[in-house]
């Protein structure tokens, strides 16, 4: 019965193309079979059997409560009966979907959430939707999606440079075959789909072949929005130890603006020094913070907690990267090319009197594949000196660690594992290293030991 409605509505869709005398306008036959392919579905949500959720709803659903932190602003596309969105514990929380007994159903079951009868292509006729969004989750909706293009460029009003898409697709749909026909759509061909939508793939996960699911994380492209004009920069350098040349280590830094600043975070031992060095030379760009204590993790922490600019850039007191790397990784910030800016010292592993054996070669190569299967991105280095992060994402990386979701330290594996959590964009840069490049047994056992860590940390 039902198959027969469905065909009948098609059919109907038909004649109203094919009437004679009705006035056609271009794109008037496309857009009369889309309306006909949603009215399809929705007939087929409304009028299909309550199913119970299977293996797969419940490992999208567990895997989409790790991915999306509670407290955010999420929009959930195809939401059903509201169970994903309840779930994620949003903040602010929209549900949308074609399905009128759906959506009542899910306004029954959760009150407390917003849920509204809609499409995705029209959701700028929503009320007050509440975007732009942190998270917006699209949710085994990719084979009722009439325009896949369109589909995605309608996310444009509703999100913002920090906002993450994520896409739930099973890899064999849970439909009978009287349901309406659905879009198959390869792993290459997605991601020009939403190449074309204005989005960016930072991480793609397949779990299962025949009856699994495959996840996708979506950033905005960045010509979605406008970058502005210059972005200032909190440079945190901690001199912790004695440095021979604090004059000309000084001297080396580049001029950033009026705007941006250097916070020099200097222990008992180094606080003299590096204060006679700062009143011998034009001190209005350097910010002294004296912690009185040699750790290291104690002074970043300091200094981010001082830092008043953008961005927040890490900077050892070593400078074993060319500090003259810094505006260029400020642009990489400021296009939005990445979130995450890291030096990668291993595109020129032996300038700077760098000569690292064939061992420790071989496991920096090895970790940085570990992290790129952590990450789900690219990670070309985990030994980096210079970092380059917005003040808000690296205020989220610490909310992460005081919440226990990620081990926590400001060293580069730490960094790495959380910014993947969140999903930030890291982006490699190629650095010459301006001295010999450190990382001896100890380091990379360290490094080895902490990613088994953040491995099983979830």
């Amino acid at each position: 019965m039902a198959e027969q409605s469905i065909e009948h509505s098609s059919a109907r869709a038909r004649s109203e193309i094919d009437r004679p005398g009705k006035k056609r306008t271009p794109g008037s036959h496309q857009a009369l079979a889309l309306d006909a392919r949603t009215e399809a579905w929705r007939f087929y949500h409304d009028n299909s059997l309550d199913t119970e959720p299977d293996a797969v709803d419940r490992a999208i659903l567990k895997t989409a409560v790790r991915l999306v932190p509670a407290g955010m602003r999420v929009l959930d596309v195809g939401t059903g009966r509201g169970h994903l969105l309840a779930a994620l514990r949003p903040e602010g929380g929209l549900g949308i979907d074609l399905s009128k007994r759906c959506i009542m159903d899910a306004r029954d079951r959760y009150p407390g959430f917003r849920f509204v009868t809609a499409d995705l292509l029209n959701l700028a006729t929503v009320p007050s939707p509440g975007g732009p969004f942190d998270y917006i989750v699209l949710n085994q909706v990719l084979p009722e999606l009439a325009d896949l293009v369109a589909a995605f460029r309608a996310l444009h009003a509703h999100v913002k440079p920090g906002t993450r898409v994520v896409v739930f697709d099973r890899t064999r749909p849970r439909v009978p075959r009287w349901a309406p026909p659905s879009v198959r759509i390869s792993g290459p061909d997605l991601e020009h789909v939403f190449h074309l939508g204005g989005f960016e793939a930072i991480r793609f996960q397949k779990t299962g072949v025949f009856n699994g699911f495959r996840m996708v994380v979506l950033r905005p492209a960045p010509h979605l929005f406008e970058p502005p004009v210059q972005l200032t920069a909190s440079v945190i350098l901690p001199i912790l130890s004695e440095v021979e040349e604090i004059p000309g280590l000084l001297e080396s830094l580049p001029d950033l603006g009026d705007d941006s600043e250097y916070l020099l975070v200097t222990a008992a031992s180094t606080h003299a020094g590096v204060k006679n060095a700062v009143e011998d030379m034009d001190g209005s760009r350097f910010r002294i913070l004296n912690t009185g204590s040699e750790n290291h993790e104690a002074a970043v922490f300091e200094g981010i907690s001082a830092a008043a600019c953008d961005c927040v850039v890490l900077l050892n007191g070593r400078i074993d990267d060319t500090p003259e790397l810094i505006p260029s990784f400020l642009e990489a910030l400021r296009t939005h090319e990445g979130d995450l800016i890291l030096a990668n010292r291993r595109i020129y592993p032996d300038e700077g009197g760098a000569t690292l054996g064939t061992s420790s070669r071989l496991a920096r190569r090895f970790l940085a594949r570990l992290f790129t299967h952590r990450t789900g991105q690219r990670v070309g280095d985990v030994n980096n000196g210079l970092k380059a992060v917005r003040r808000g994402d690296m205020e989220r990386i610490m909310q992460c660690w005081k919440a226990g979701r990620c081990p926590s330290g400001f060293h580069t594996p730490a960094l790495l594992a959380t910014a993947g959590r969140l999903h930030l964009k890291i982006l490699d840069y190629p650095a010459r290293p301006a001295r010999p490049i450190s990382g001896g047994k100890k380091s990379l056992l360290d490094q080895l030991r902490f990613f088994w860590r953040a491995l099983f940390t979830r």
